[in-house]
């Protein structure tokens, strides 16, 4: 039998390295900090919560995962005053060579494999009144495997709103 046979719903999901929280604190709220703002970090749970930043700020994550993967995720954001603020990130998944085994040769082909998956991101928020901001992200995503690649283009859209009730905020984020 052949073993693509056996197989099923390959192909079905692409990126899946984009779902790894990029910080502490947005994880440790179960994912919940899409409504948070004035953190660098926003640029990966919401792009609108950059607009409130200070002048500069920037984040470097190392994490390295079970079986020699390695996760690293930085980020740099300016806020250039009544512009608005600018940001630019570089989320990195890699994971260590690996021997190329098959059915008929368990043990090994005497080959090798590894693979990566990368993703550069630009992002651009403004506040467009003291209580309602918006932002967005442009990505180029790359993932590759052995000798097989493939690079897309991706958006996200974001939205927070400060209501009249202290410290209630409502925050959207389309991806």
């Amino acid at each position: 039998m052949d073993n693509t046979e056996t197989i099923t719903k390959t192909g079905t999901t692409a990126a899946q390295f984009l779902k790894i929280g990029v910080d502490a604190r947005g994880s440790a709220m179960g994912n919940a900090f899409t409504a948070m703002s004035g953190d660098i970090s926003a640029m990966y749970w919401n792009p609108a919560g950059l607009a409130t930043i200070g002048k500069i700020e920037s984040m470097f994550v190392n994490a390295n995962w079970l079986a020699g993967i390695n996760f690293n995720y930085a980020a740099i954001a300016i806020n250039l005053n009544q512009g608005g603020v600018i940001g630019f990130s570089m989320t990195d998944l890699s994971t260590p060579e690996d021997i190329v085994r098959t059915v008929e040769k368990p043990n090994g082909t005497g080959e090798y494999f590894d693979a990566s998956d990368l993703a550069m991101t630009i992002s651009y928020a403004k506040s467009l009144t003291d209580k309602f901001a918006m932002g967005g992200n442009i990505k180029y995503i790359r993932q590759q495997i052995w000798h097989a690649s493939a690079s897309s283009f991706a958006a996200d859209l974001g939205a927070l709103f400060t209501t009249p009730f202290r410290g209630i905020r409502l925050g959207a984020s389309l991806s």
